[in-house]
Parts: C-alpha cells; structure tokens; sequence
C-alpha cells in the first residue's frame, strides 16, 4: 500500500488512543484489529448498527459526537460568526474573490476549508482552494501554539488543563507536550475568557462533553481562539495519559513508523487487508 495510501487509514491507528489512558480492562471499539491480543484491553469490533442505542443510554464514550450540531461546531463558518478574528478575515465565496483577497494581502494569507482539521484542507493560494465557501485570513508568523481542554457538561463546564501544541510549517499538528513551557499570563487569562464564553455559547445549544480551544502568539500578536475541536484532540489525550502515569514533563510526537510506538504498527480491517502506518505516535519523557 503506498503511503499516501496509508495516511488515509490512519483513523483505524487513531480508535486505538483511548490505551493510552482508559483503565484497565476497558472494552476498546475498533474498525480494524491487531494480529495479537492486546495487553490489558478487550478489543471489539464497533458496531454502526447499535450507535444510536449507545448514544441513548451512555453506556459508551465516543471520541466524537456524530450529530448536527458538532458538524455545525466544527465549522469555521461559526469559528468566524462566534470569535474574535484577526483584522481582515473574512467569508470567501468563489475564485475571484479569493483572489482579489489574495492580492491586498500581497500573498500573505491562508484559506480554510469550513469543514478541515490540523491545517488538512488549508490552501496558502486561491487557485489551490479546492471548494468554496471558505475562511480567508492573514497568514501569521507563529511563536507559540497552545491548545485548552474542556468538558460541556449540562451543569456546568469543566477545565481539564493547557497543553504546547507543536504545529508544521504549515499548521498541520504534529505533537503535544505537557510541562515545557509556560504561557504568559496575559494571552492565557484572554484564551480562557473568551473559551469560556463560547462553551457558554454552545452549551446552551444543547451540545455536551469534550472540546479543544486552539491559539498562537504570533510575531505581531495573539489571536485568542483559532480552532475550536468539539471532540476529545491530542490534547486530551496528553493530559490524561501524563496524569495516569504521574509525568510532569512530556511530549507526544506523531513521527515516522520505528520501535517503540504507542499505538499497534499492522492492523487488518474487515476484508482482512493488512494496515501498515508510516507514522505512528511516540513518547518522550522530558
């Protein structure tokens, strides 16, 4: 399978995460499945047909809700309708409108698809944008990235902590560390302001459990919220990994495939294809 291939497959790695942090013993419901028994977890296969009558009674925790109203969240059209955007952002309707934007920008931009997640979806060009409408915005220098962690709960919202999100060139994630550096206090007190006043928001809209609010400190200043995540993020994942194993200090890496992964390197799906990830992820004790 080539590796473009590969990458595509990498939410079948991904249904795996919750090993890293689920007590012991814990049922995992996965879509593909390793070539071994696994240490400590039962492994099941999910389910589609019963979805719904877990979604009633609660008696599984999803990574993500599958419902209207976290597609609605996820879109960066209520990021733009619902934050504090940079100067100059703005709704981008077709081709000659991104690049009339392009151009008062001198090229300094990035256009983001509605419906996109750790910078896939991102053009830097107009003619690279692949569907329209979309959010176009300056492009920024990045110095520090940092992301929160939430839960919505129906009787109030719960902080779970803040993590250094560690993000390519060109904004794709590419791991989490806990304990490395500190955010100054002024950009952390506006983040969490302004987090707090959206999950108020989508609260109220009736929706529950986790999101991850995204931000940078930039060169020439600070936007308070860039992503919101309705879903459990990498974030979370740290956070509740480094306090199972009392670690102060630490950084999960998404990098190329060799010993030591966290997560299973081959796993078979239901037409008993063998998976292979160039990338898997990794842990650093710091």
């Amino acid at each position: 399978m080539a590796p473009k291939e590969t990458l595509r497959h990498m939410h079948y790695l991904f249904q795996y995460l919750p090993i890293l942090y689920a007590p012991k013993g814990s049922q995992i419901l996965v879509d593909a499945f390793p070539l071994s028994s696994f240490k400590d977890y039962e492994i099941i296969p999910y389910d589609h047909e019963k979805r719904k009558e877990w979604d009633k009674n609660g008696s599984v925790e999803f990574w993500v809700n599958e419902d209207p109203l976290t597609t609605k969240l996820l879109s960066k059209e209520f990021l733009f309708h619902h934050t504090t955007r940079p100067k100059g952002s703005k709704i981008i309707h077709d081709v000659q409108e991104a690049k009339a934007f392009e151009s008062t920008l001198d090229g300094r931009c990035v256009f983001k698809q509605f419906l996109s997640f750790s910078g896939m979806g991102h053009a830097r060009k107009a003619e690279d944008i692949v569907r329209f409408p979309c959010l176009g915005e300056p492009w920024f220098e990045r110095i520090l990235d940092f992301s929160t962690q939430w839960i919505v709960h129906e009787s109030g919202i719960e902080y779970l902590g803040d993590t250094h999100l560690l993000v390519a060139s060109g904004g794709g994630y590419r791991g989490t560390e806990i304990g490395v550096i500190t955010i100054e206090k002024k950009y952390l007190d506006i983040h969490l302001n302004e987090s707090l006043d959206l999950l108020k928001t989508i609260q109220a809209l009736g929706f529950r459990g986790n999101v991850g609010m995204d931000s940078f400190i930039h060169k020439k200043g600070f936007v308070p919220i860039c992503e919101m995540n309705p879903r459990k993020t990498m974030g979370y994942v740290a956070l509740m990994y480094a306090r199972k194993e009392n670690l102060k200090q630490m950084r999960l890496q998404i990098k190329k495939t060799s010993l030591g992964a966290l997560l299973p390197q081959v796993l078979v799906d239901k037409h008993s294809q063998e998976l292979r990830f160039p990338k898997n992820l990794f842990l650093d004790k710091l």
